[in-house]
């Protein structure tokens, strides 16, 4: 049993099995190469998965998988993959390029949001989690986000006089008129986009330091309201 091995493997070199041909991948038609004994027909069985995916897509069984042409950012060799976010051909290179990004210099660099110099690595641009976050904050609060906005008014809310305010009674005590144009404001239009859909309006904006009560609050068009802003148009009330 121990001699047949040299002569199958003589068989094989005489038979031409040991050669290799250029080939045509099914899926993405790339060349490769491959045996001339050996039916491949993909490259990799990334393509070949791809292949069947695509196949069971068109059946209807199964969505297809996009399969995507990339260069591995460690070795620089050309690599498949389904993924849109992978950089990397192997586990070899994505731990490669770990150990190099652990081992870079580091140099110093000045914060961005507190001015102290710290040791940086390439990319970073602040010196702790704690001031990128508070930098994200600042950033958010300067672009306007609604987000930031309901924190701020339920903050003033919170430290001026806040009264338990129905927007009804408010509508019912002005008549359903708006305050600021004399225009009716029905009932029916209250939560809609109308311009002439009733909406509860602060006299003295919360913006401004007004209360939010009976006395500091009236009805408005949604028109008037959206043009009125931050500004304190209409006359506060002696009581509510």
């Amino acid at each position: 049993m121990a001699g047949d091995r040299p002569i199958s493997a003589a068989r094989n070199k005489a038979s031409g099995k040991h050669l290799v041909k250029p080939k045509t991948c099914r899926n993405c038609d790339s060349t490769f190469l491959a045996a001339t004994d050996n039916d491949r027909v993909f490259c990799t069985n990334v393509c070949k998965e791809a292949w069947r995916d695509r196949r069971r897509f068109a059946s209807g069984s199964r969505p297809a998988v996009t399969t995507i042409h990339k260069l591995c950012a460690e070795c620089g060799s050309r690599f498949h993959t389904i993924y849109p976010f992978a950089i990397a051909c192997s586990d070899e290179c994505r731990a490669a390029r770990a150990r190099r990004a652990a081992i870079t210099p580091k140099s110093e660099a000045t914060c961005h949001c507190c001015g102290s110099a710290y040791l940086a690595r390439q990319g970073t641009k602040y010196c702790s989690s704690l001031c990128a976050r508070r930098a994200a904050r600042e950033r958010a609060r300067a672009s306007g986000s609604k987000a930031m906005y309901r924190k701020v008014r339920k903050l003033r809310e919170r430290v001026q006089e806040v009264e338990a305010v129905n927007p009804l009674l408010v509508f019912e005590r002005d008549r359903w008129t708006c305050k600021l144009c004399g225009r009716k404001t029905p009932k029916r239009l209250r939560g809609t986009v109308k311009p002439d859909a009733p909406e509860l309006d602060h006299i003295v904006p919360l913006a401004l330091g007004g209360e939010h009560s009976y006395r500091n609050t009236q009805c408005a068009c949604r028109q008037c309201n959206s043009a009125k802003g931050a500004t304190a148009m209409g006359q506060t009330l002696l009581f509510g």
